[in-house]
């Protein structure tokens, strides 16, 4: 799989266009800045030594076709051409493109104003059917007016231009052409950059000469100091022995807390189990305290219940109690107090009589006449619908008995 390279674009300073011929038919030459060193914090570095790179690889592959915007694969670059960059010059910092325009376009750029960025295409350690260029090379480039938005515009490298990395770098363009300074530099009237090859090659000889310099300084500086260095191999030989010592002891050291860490990590390993053991201990506890409390509470709950239906409360009103007495009453009532007291006051006796039942609940062999209801809460009985008469029935033999007595007295 062929890597593919982001370049960050770098704004230059907007830079007009310099007009350097135009010819009758309409075409001409002109030259803009296409490149410049990038500062920190982009996604590739564009230095002096990658610029030099593309001048002194130019003239391994000199056809540059110019297109515009959009960017296009590298073999579709073979057909008609509208531009071509002709020579480029590496000038401080920043590099310098000859452009040669066919009319229609010379007239967008120049005359109309159309086109207000350029963006070139390089590709690093180039593979063409014909050779292989090692380094950075300059393949190609668009006039483009989005320069900024395509910030991380990228080329992926097809068919035979399979390079190791491609990419694309973009240049902004003042609207105003200029025509060439007459001052300028032969090189830049002529497009000549053999000065800017050799001063790159220099460069590169220069920095290799002072590497070797420094290594031959440094093994001086050694030489010099070998007397010393043997002394201070003695020194630290003796050192080393020391130091092994210490270790041997803080190794020792180490061992026992290792020892003592150990036994106190199962004594707290023992800790821990045993007070799993009383926590679930005391969870049993717990829940047959609650048992406890719900078989006393259930008794309680129906102990009144009886109570209030001795004291003339309708039975209806306790239907279900007896599946769980209290859940049933927690689910009606906030309290067994608030259930005692309900009851209590809907069946008009005294307390006493719903709090203390006979143990028994109810004696069978009393019948509904054996204790009268009185005058007053036999009023609260029919002001609820009920009839006094009913008061102590606890069961349907009772029930029919009362009835039969009933239908005997009327006969």
């Amino acid at each position: 799989m062929v890597g593919v390279l982001l370049m960050t674009t770098h704004f230059l300073e907007a830079h007009p266009i310099t007009v350097i011929r135009k010819r009758e038919n309409g075409s001409g030459i002109i030259e803009i800045p296409i490149m410049a060193t990038t500062a920190a914090g982009v996604d590739a570095e564009i230095t002096v030594e990658m610029m030099g790179e593309l001048v002194a690889n130019f003239d391994a592959f000199p056809v540059v076709p110019v297109g515009v915007s959009p960017h296009k694969d590298f073999d579709d670059r073979g057909g008609f051409s509208i531009a071509f960059v002709e020579s480029i010059e590496l000038r401080g910092d920043e590099l310098f493109g000859r452009l040669d325009l066919v009319a229609p376009l010379f007239n967008e750029v120049v005359e109309l104003g159309g086109w207000r960025g350029f963006s070139v295409e390089i590709a690093h350690n180039l593979k063409t059917q014909a050779k292989d260029i090692p380094g950075w090379t300059l393949t190609g480039g668009v006039f483009t007016n989005r320069p900024a938005v395509d910030a991380h515009f990228k080329i992926a490298a097809e068919g035979r231009a399979d390079s190791e990395h491609t990419g694309t770098y973009s240049t902004p363009l003042l609207k105003e052409p200029v025509m060439a300074d007459p001052t300028a530099t032969p090189a830049a009237q002529s497009g000549d950059n053999d000065s800017v090859r050799k001063s790159f090659f220099d460069e590169k000889i220069k920095e290799q000469t002072d590497k070797v310099a420094a290594l031959e300084a440094g093994r001086a500086e050694r030489d010099r100091g070998n007397d010393a260095t043997v002394d201070e191999n003695k020194k630290l030989r003796l050192e080393t022995e020391e130091a092994k010592t210490t270790a041997t002891d803080a190794t020792n050291s180490k061992l026992e807390a290792e020892a003592k860490s150990n036994r106190l990590e199962a004594e707290a390993k023992g800790l821990r189990s045993a007070n799993a053991g009383l926590k679930l201990a005391v969870t049993e506890l717990e829940t047959k305290i609650q048992d406890a409390t719900n078989v006393n509470l259930g008794a309680r709950v129906l102990a009144i219940r009886d109570a209030a239906i001795d004291a003339g409360v309708p039975p209806r009103m306790f239907e279900g109690v007896d599946a769980d007495p209290a859940t049933w009453m927690a689910a009606q009532f906030a309290s067994i107090e608030a259930y005692e007291k309900h009851f209590t006051s809907l069946s008009g006796v005294s307390r006493d009589l719903v709090t203390d039942p006979p143990a028994s609940g109810h004696d069978p062999s009393k019948s509904p006449g054996d204790r009268k209801v009185s005058d007053e809460n036999a009023k609260r009985l029919k002001r609820m619908g009920l009839d006094a008469k009913f008061v102590g029935i606890r069961n349907e033999e009772q029930l029919n008995d009362m009835l039969e007595a009933e239908e005997s007295a009327k006969s």
